[in-house]
């Protein structure tokens, strides 16, 4: 193999060159771990910057070292693909390393506005949202905490002292954290997230007063509703007292005994409206009308489950207690509740005398059937052999 010193001297200085951009690459990679602080072998890289920056000054000066010419070229190439590499790695080892160079660019790609400040007040750290922010308003940067916290003098929000509108419209919220010995002070904007807010109590202060507009027409609207029952009630009194009495007053004067029965039962079915025959269910259930019951010398005795139909048992027990002392004079009412296939079935006989004729319904059965068909079923009234008074409902009593 030719010897170096054989080697032409064009040929000579093109190697001389090859090797200086070695050393350049090698004395990069020096640099890089150096101002990194890096560690990682860099006597090393030292010793082989030191060695092609002798091999270039042999290359360039004539000299009696004799070695191969070939293992000039190969050794450049060895040390370029290493301290390339060296430069790439330590590149990727410093971008995946946490520094105070990534942890400011890190910051300053924030949105938000942070800053600390130390025990003294001076700001040691600044990201490029809250300088620009707070340069904007006063026109100069902040240098301690004091100058940052009064930037934002005189734009703040009523009702929380925390929320700031700025000149430009918008708001932030700017907060205080205490963290060791620095103080976090972060601006945050919060402009969606207000508007919304306030487009949201907005609404619901529509709501609450369409709420109380239609509480009001509901009120009105029963007010009304039973202002027309009350008036139908009466309407049918007058009417039926109105048209017994004076049916009753032609038969008196005529002397005629017809139609007396009739016109008597009709004046006692309105006049029941305002007697004890009217439906009105005890306040305290079904234990309540047994109390009642009790009181009245009657025991009610009921078999079955009235959970899901409480106040109609209870308003039925009231009617044929009530009944049963009155007409039948017994001392014991029966109530048999019986559920076949979603249907109920209520049964409710006494004690004492059978009626000798069917049954004419005064207030208080005609209040209760009013009761049972709202509630979309069916009563029917037997009087032979004995009283029995039947409900049959398939739906609940909420």
């Amino acid at each position: 193999m030719t010897d170096i010193t054989l080697l032409p001297s064009t040929l000579r200085m093109t190697l001389a060159a090859v090797m200086f951009v070695c050393v350049l690459l090698q004395l990069a990679l020096c640099l890089v771990k150096l101002l990194r602080r890096s560690d990682n072998k860099v006597m090393i890289d030292v010793l082989l910057f030191a060695a092609l920056l002798c091999m270039t000054a042999v290359l360039c000066v004539p000299s009696d070292i004799r070695f191969p010419w070939a293992a000039v070229p190969a050794f450049g190439a060895v040390t370029a693909v290493y301290s390339a590499a060296g430069i790439v790695r330590e590149h990727n080892r410093v971008k995946n390393s946490i520094t105070p160079v990534s942890v400011k660019e890190a910051l300053d790609n924030l949105a938000t506005g942070i800053a600390f400040a130390d025990t003294q007040g001076g700001i040691v750290l600044i990201n490029y949202a809250m300088a620009e922010r707070v340069l904007a308003l006063r026109k100069t940067y902040p240098r301690t905490r004091d100058e940052l916290l009064s930037a934002f003098e005189g734009y703040a929000m009523g009702g929380d002292a925390n929320l700031y509108r700025l000149p430009d419209g918008s708001v932030w919220r700017l907060t205080e954290a205490k963290r060791d010995a620095l103080t976090q002070i972060t601006a945050e904007n919060v402009t969606e997230i207000y508007e919304a807010n306030a487009l949201l109590s907005e609404e619901n202060e529509q709501l609450r007063a369409a709420n109380e507009k239609m509480q009001a027409m509901y009120e009105r609207l029963a007010d009304r509703i039973r202002e027309e029952e009350t008036l139908s009630l009466k309407t049918q009194i007058h009417n039926d007292i109105g048209t017994s009495l004076i049916a009753l007053s032609r038969l008196i004067e005529d002397g005629s005994q017809k139609d007396v029965n009739y016109q008597l039962g009709v004046l006692q079915n309105a006049v029941g409206y305002f007697s004890n025959n009217r439906v009105i269910p005890s306040q305290g259930g079904v234990p309540a009308a047994v109390e009642k019951a009790r009181e009245m010398g009657v025991l009610l005795q009921i078999d079955g489950d009235y959970a899901d139909c409480a106040s109609l048992v209870a308003a039925a027990c009231d009617v044929c207690v009530t009944n049963c002392v009155n007409h039948a004079h017994g001392t014991e009412v029966s109530v048999n509740i019986t559920v076949e296939n979603g249907t109920k079935t209520i049964r409710i006989t006494n004690n004492g005398t059978p009626p000798a004729h069917p049954i004419t319904e005064g207030g208080g059965l005609s209040s209760l059937r009013r009761m049972v068909e709202a509630e979309q079923g069916v009563m029917t009234v037997a009087h032979s052999p004995v009283f029995l008074l039947t409900i049959i409902t398939g739906g609940s009593d909420d």
